[in-house]
């Protein structure tokens, strides 16, 4: 149950932060904008494990969501 509780909240902490720098970057009129999202994912990422785990949740999402 604990491993799930740490995964939700990485995921929250994504999330939020990936569009928080998103929003911000967009607001500032920078050129790519989407950069900063990315960043901050990678940021908060400590292993490989867990970038891979989720890139396959936002491949996932993104998937069921436009196709």
């Amino acid at each position: 149950m604990e491993k799930y509780r740490k995964f939700l909240i990485l995921s929250l902490k994504i999330g939020i932060g990936s569009c928080a720098a998103l929003h911000l970057a967009e607001y500032l009129n920078l050129e790519y904008a989407i950069s900063a999202g990315t960043i901050t994912l990678l940021t908060l990422l400590t292993t490989k494990w867990e970038l891979y785990v989720c890139l396959f949740g936002v491949l996932s999402r993104f998937c069921l969501r436009f196709c």
